[in-house]
């Protein structure tokens, strides 16, 4: 599994874990702020802990042993093959999906930014209450994107237009529509999982529940209040970034205008949220730890871990998966980089490290990755030092091995520590 699968993984069942804690606990809860910054905390938690890496285990130094594997050249990219390939596996269609779908939701995002900036262009506007106010036939609900209004001309005439100015300027005065332009952008990042559209839902549900509870506070009588929403009930939806004077959650909404207010106990259930987040960091969102051998492990083993199909399928899978870089190619990158990497006892391939600089401990023998560059009038410049998409590309293909049948010592299994100084080097033509 590459790092975007793992993080999108990672971030996904984050989601859903904070979305079920909300359900089953503070859904019913007329803490509406509080559930809020829940919500949106919680959100931005599982998207952006899996990114920290963050690491709670004791790093393997030298209490592991290290192998030798055989020399390997690879040559990568010969002018013969240089043509594109459409070979793509199972994973890269599925990336490529993902992007897509991924950039349709973007997209559309933009477009829905690019349909306020062309009403606002070519509908009259007015100035009131904060607002500007733009009158469209278009919107047949009043709806707001941050200071902007759009209203129809009969809501322009309504008796009910300081009430609908008043709903609208709560929205705008809490920033609602920073937190639906957020979690539009989250959620075409998570599309597959429905959860994060629950989650969008339950933010907006608790958006319309605190203008509710601010309007009848102010004075607005409650069946006054409900009928009109009722009579805009009908309105259609043309957005989900706009704040609308009324949605599909009227029932709901009616239900929370009449439910007593929590008691202050209840507030207790947001301090669990809080060993939940501890839980899934540590779990979840942290790196596996990797944790000391209790044994001193010399290099001296019984046996080395064995590739499954030995030596020869280790070697295939290296050879036709490997690549240099085009960034690499393109800009005369040339380099030697030292890649480490952990067999552990149970055979899974942890601790993946890069070093640039002379490695002073045994080291597997040298892999050459050999390039071509068509451009002769590179030959004689410089090679560029940034050996990053070079390190990128060896980590990602070790990080794909598949598992070894684990090292043994004394009849046990044992971690062993295998460093291969892979050479990318350019023939010019």
């Amino acid at each position: 599994m590459n790092e975007l699968s793992l993080y999108l993984l990672k971030s996904a069942v984050g989601v859903i874990v904070f979305y079920a804690f909300y359900w089953f606990f503070l859904r019913q809860e007329t803490f509406f702020l509080l559930n809020r910054f829940y919500l949106l905390f919680s959100l931005l938690a599982s998207f952006i802990l899996p990114l920290l890496n963050l690491s709670f285990g004791v790093a393997i130094k030298g209490d592991v042993a290290t192998g030798l594997l055989a020399p390997l050249t690879i040559t990568a990219l010969a002018p013969e093959t240089e043509y594109p390939s459409f070979n793509y596996g199972i994973y890269d269609l599925i990336a490529i999906v993902y992007w897509c779908v991924t950039g349709f939701f973007l997209v559309r995002v933009l477009w829905q930014l690019f349909g306020f900036a062309i009403q606002w262009h070519k509908f009259p506007r007015i100035a009131r209450d904060r607002f500007t106010v733009v009158v469209t036939s278009t919107v047949k609900s009043p709806a707001s994107f941050f200071s902007i209004l759009f209203l129809s001309p009969e809501d322009l005439q309504s008796r009910h237009l300081d009430t609908i100015v008043s709903h609208e300027n709560y929205h705008r005065s809490q920033y609602h529509s920073l937190d639906m332009l957020l979690v539009e952008i989250l959620s075409a990042i998570q599309w597959f999982n429905p959860f994060v559209w629950l989650f969008k839902q339950a933010l907006q549900a608790q958006h319309e529940y605190a203008v509710d509870r601010d309007m009848l506070q102010k004075g607005e009588d409650k069946f006054q209040y409900q009928s009109l929403l009722f009579e805009k009930g009908v309105g259609i939806k043309v957005s989900d970034l706009m704040s609308y004077f009324n949605n599909s959650l009227l029932k709901t909404r009616m239900k929370m205008m009449d439910k007593k207010q929590s008691k202050a106990r209840a507030g207790l259930k947001y301090f669990l949220a809080l060993p939940l987040l501890v839980l899934l960091t540590v779990g979840l969102f942290s790196e596996q730890p990797v944790f000391a051998q209790q044994q001193v492990v010399t290099d001296q083993i019984d046996e080395m871990p064995v590739y499954p199909g030995g030596d020869e399928a280790l070697y295939k899978y290296i050879q036709k998966n490997i690549k240099y870089p085009k960034s690499a190619r393109s800009q005369g990158v040339e380099g030697k980089v030292f890649i480490s990497f952990v067999v552990d006892k149970t055979g899974k391939i942890t601790d993946i490290q890069a070093d640039e600089g002379k490695y002073k401990q045994n080291v597997l023998s040298e892999i050459v990755v050999v390039g071509f560059k068509n451009e002769k009038k590179g030959a004689d410049k410089p090679a560029s030092k940034d050996l990053e998409p070079i390190i990128t590309e060896v980590k990602y293909v070790i990080g794909e091995l598949a598992q070894f049948t684990p090292g043994r010592k004394d009849g046990k299994n044992v971690a062993v520590k295998m460093t291969i100084p892979v050479t990318f080097k350019l023939d010019y033509l």
